[in-house]
């Protein structure tokens, strides 16, 4: 009998439950590769961030741990793109072809929540005078770049006429603990990060509340 599994997979939670009922305890999969918060951002749709959504999605468990055979089903509200959205991200997800106790998992029937919270809108990060972002520099946590540790977060803030990002909080971090929220609201202070604010009738927008996804990879410099 083909067993079935949900997990819950919302930023980068995976939880399993509700394998077959004669099963003595649920079967939880281990994820090879599994979406982050970036992933989960740039993938929610524009037109549905203030609001948020949630999608469902189904698929079939490879012999090799991949995701095949995957369709919708659920999504809501209906029509916002949450659907395809989610079914993007599941792109992103493997887990190896044996559960968590052993058991090989091929064949098995997955359905993978994804919940996208509401959030303001995404603006791309740009760098000083609205250049090219050319990476953090010497804004780049010592630690983490000692370690070599390569990263990204997400700041939220109030995106002035010319572009400046100011009263910044920090929305989240990938990894977690390595200060990469924090180097980002520096950098905004600093203006060494811009945004390219939103243009109404041809004037740009002045105070608007945006979110601001800063990588932090390249060398500094």
């Amino acid at each position: 009998m083909t067993k079935s599994v949900m997990i819950c997979a919302a930023f980068l939670a995976a939880i399993a439950s509700g394998a077959a009922a004669a099963d003595p305890a649920p079967r939880e999969p281990v994820w090879v590769t599994r979406p982050g918060p970036g992933d989960l951002e740039r993938a929610t749709p524009e037109a549905g961030r203030a609001a948020g959504g949630a999608a469902s999605v189904g698929c079939e468990v490879a012999r090799d741990g991949a995701l095949v055979a995957c369709a919708i089903r659920s999504e809501q509200p209906e029509g916002a793109g949450f659907g395809d959205a989610a079914l993007s991200l599941v792109s992103k997800m493997r887990m190896q072809p044996n559960w968590s106790d052993g058991s090989p998992a091929a064949g098995a029937h997955l359905l993978l929540p994804f919940s996208f919270k509401p959030s303001p809108p995404l603006r791309q990060v740009r760098g000083r005078r609205g250049g090219t972002f050319a990476g953090a520099g010497p804004y780049y946590p010592e630690r983490a770049y000692s370690k070599g540790i390569s990263g990204e977060a997400a700041i939220d803030c109030l995106l002035s006429a010319d572009g400046r990002l100011q009263d910044c909080n920090a929305a989240w971090e990938a990894p977690t603990g390595e200060n990469f929220a924090d180097a980002a609201r520096v950098m905004a202070k600093a203006q060494a990060i811009t945004a390219t604010p939103r243009l109404v009738d041809n004037q740009p927008i002045a105070d608007e509340r945006v979110r601001v996804i800063v990588p932090f990879g390249a060398a500094r410099h």
